[in-house]
Parts: structure tokens; sequence; C-alpha cells
């Protein structure tokens, strides 16, 4: 996990910040300290969906097919070794039905812990530092909302970004200039077969994709209560495997190529919190058969979102945010993109979300949010649905307890 380091001035009721506090160096209001080496964190997230004009994950009428259950669990050897890792049970709509997976898995080792620096390395699953919540995404407490802002950190992607089998490299220095933080990571992962139904149902096979970035994180001491990254990310996968024409199995090798950049500035003044996040990713994605290539997509993604959190007490906080996201930014109202599949709203994705979180008590809070949409770009629907059926304006609301200890 990123080391995040608060200081006085930090409101962290950034709840990136303070979720990345808590796994890492194992608060002791939110957790199970087994002995002084070992603690273990456990969270609880029961959710509810209602989405009366379209179906979010599966699911159109109200739901509550949405639940996580997470353990996570650091044990610090010494000084200088430490391991950490957590696992997952997820339940999303009728798209994932309790589905287990390793989050991380990992050992830390800190080469030098001075006065002014920090340096080390990870090895192991490691999350991957890309902008200001994907290291943390699946831990309800680090979300600004019910769910980290779709224009910017892709559910479609969401194996691609999440996490890499391999090594991460952290320096972390304070200085007269302010606090800087550098992430750099290589691995690699096997391709789920929920990615793979992505491609086609039909299709059966298997492969691998390979990771590699760095993230730079800088709070400047002329005004820490600012916090400037950039994070990027390469990844590349070959899946090989059969797919189904009419009454022919034929072997396919799907090829995909990302590049993503995302950019982050975060602000608080007194009683707010102010975030924006700019992404763009380039993809290539191909499928071959023996008689040649039978698909060749090469686009430009773009995503942004402005967002204001309001810290009313100490029990209460509002949140509205507005985003964008475009498939392909050349085309951003996706008439030149849509086919007889694929309507021109499946291509941008543009929403007003209002919504708040009320901390009940240290182990209990509550989520809710309603988000007014237009387009339907990145929306999760069952396999195989018809997306002309979906309909371009469409209202959603989320809500999720979560219980941690």
């Amino acid at each position: 996990m990123t080391k995040t380091y608060l200081t006085s001035k930090n409101k962290v009721v950034v709840n990136c910040l303070l979720a990345i506090t808590l796994v890492s160096n194992s608060s002791n209001v939110l957790s199970m300290d087994i002995s002084d080496k070992l603690t273990l964190n456990a969270f609880i997230n029961q959710g509810y969906v209602n989405s009366p004009d379209n179906p979010y994950y599966g699911e159109k009428d109200g739901s509550f097919e949405f639940r996580d259950l997470v353990l996570n669990a650091n044990w610090h050897v010494n000084e200088n070794i430490r391991f950490s890792g957590q696992a997952l049970n997820r339940t999303v709509g009728e798209i994932e039905k309790s589905e287990y997976s390793i989050d991380y898995l990992l050992v830390d080792f800190t080469l030098a812990a001075e006065s002014n620096y920090t340096t080390g390395f990870r090895l192991g699953r490691n999350k991957i530092p890309f902008g200001l919540y994907n290291s943390a995404r699946d831990i309800s407490i680090t979300r600004p909302g019910v769910v980290v802002p779709e224009s910017t950190y892709f559910e479609e992607y969401r194996d691609l970004l999440l996490s890499t089998n391999g090594i991460n490299l952290y320096y972390d220095s304070f200085n007269q200039f302010g606090i800087f933080q550098l992430e750099a990571y290589a691995g690699s992962r096997d391709v789920s077969d929920r990615t793979l139904e992505r491609y086609s149902s039909d299709f059966n096979g298997s492969g691998t994709y390979e990771s590699k970035g760095f993230s730079v994180n800088f709070v400047p001491n002329i005004d820490q209560d600012i916090t400037f990254n950039f994070s990027l990310l390469d990844s590349t996968s070959k899946v090989t495997g059969e797919a189904s024409y009419g009454f022919f199995t034929l072997p396919v090798q799907f090829n995909f190529d990302g590049q993503f950049k995302i950019a982050s500035v975060q602000y608080s003044l007194q009683d707010w919190v102010f975030t924006t996040e700019y992404v763009l990713a380039d993809t290539i994605s191909t499928i071959e058969t023996p008689f040649g290539e039978v698909s060749n997509k090469n686009i430009q993604s773009e995503g942004y979102y402005f967002q204001a959190e309001w810290l009313i007490n100490q029990n209460f906080t509002a949140l509205a945010r507005y985003d964008e996201y475009f498939v392909n930014n050349q085309d951003r109202d996706g008439k030149s993109s849509a086919t007889a599949e694929f309507p021109a709203n499946n291509f941008f994705a543009k929403g007003l979300t209002v919504g708040g979180r009320w901390l009940i008590n240290s182990n209990l809070s509550l989520t809710a949010e309603y988000s007014k949409k237009s387009g339907t770009a990145g929306i999760q629907t069952a396999t195989n649905y018809d997306l002309n059926n979906l309909k371009k304006d469409w209202n959603l609301f989320r809500a999720e307890l979560t219980y941690q200890f």
C-alpha cells in the first residue's frame, strides 16, 4: 500500500489518506491488535442500488446484490520487514456472485528510514498506485462516495488497473520544499474469466497481462493543504483461445495495449475538500484469426471530474461531483463510432452526483448518493445484453452500509 504522511493542516477526512493510513499503519480505532506486531482489519459493505431506467450490473430495479467482505492483515516482523495482505469476497449485481480474490499479498522491505527520507521495495501482489483512490478503492472509507469516480477509474479495465504480481519500489522524501513520494512498479497477472467475457461470451481461452508504471505525489511546504499527483500505467495483454463463429470454431488471439495517464489535484480549505482528476487512456486492441485481423481499434479515451466535499462536522460529510467520460475523445457525441450493435450514447457518459456520508459511530457508517446521467459509456450490463435498449438519460441511486473493525 502507498505510504501516506499527514500534517496538522491536512484535514484528512480526505478519505483516501485516512484509509491508507488505516490499512498501512494500523489505526487502533478500527483494527484488532492480535499482538504488538500483528493487526487485523475487517470491512463488511452491504449496498443497495436502484436504477429504474437502465440495468446497472444486470440489476434494474432496487437490489441488495451489492456487497463486499474484506479482511486485511499487517505483520511487522521488525522495523525493516512487514508482511501485508488483503482478501476480498465481492458480489456485484448479476456480474459477480460472491467471488473471492486476493487484493494484495506482499512483503515490504525498508532499506532506509531516516528523518528526511524513507526508501524500500515490496515483492508480491502490489496494488497499483494510480491517481488518488486506486490503491485502496475496495475499502469503503477510502472512497469519496459509494464508488470511486467512474469517469477516471474505468470499471471496464478494473483487472488491469487493480494490482500486479511483481515489484514495487518506493522513495519518500521530506525536505524544505515539501513531501515528495515516488513509486515505480512492474509485474504481471493472469487475465480473469470476467475480462474474457467482455470480449465474447462464446470465447474460451487464457492469457496474461503485463503492467509497469510510476506514481509521483507532491505536497509543497508552502501550503500543505494541497496535493499534486501524476501517475502512468503501461499495460499489455495477450489472450489466446477459441471462439465460435456460427458453425465454426476458430483459434483466436486478443491483443491489448494501453497507456493510462492521470493528473490529480486535491485542496483542503477549512471544512471543504476540492478534488479534480484528468485521465487520458491510449488503447490499441486487435482480434487475430488464421485469416488475419478481424478487428483493430486504436483510440484515445478521456475522462475528468470536479468534486467538492463538505465536512459538516465529525459525523456528516456532503458530496457533489460532476464528471465526463468519452470513449473516443475525437468523437465526443459517439455518432461516428456508433454501429448497429453499439448506439452513439454508449460512447460517452456525463453525470452530476450528490450524496453524503454519516459516521454513525467509529465502526459503522452509511453512504448514499444520487446521480443524474447522460450517456451509457462504461455501464456494466449482463452478457449479451442489447445495448440499444439502454436509455441515454437515466437516474441511479446507490447506498452502502459499512461495518469495520
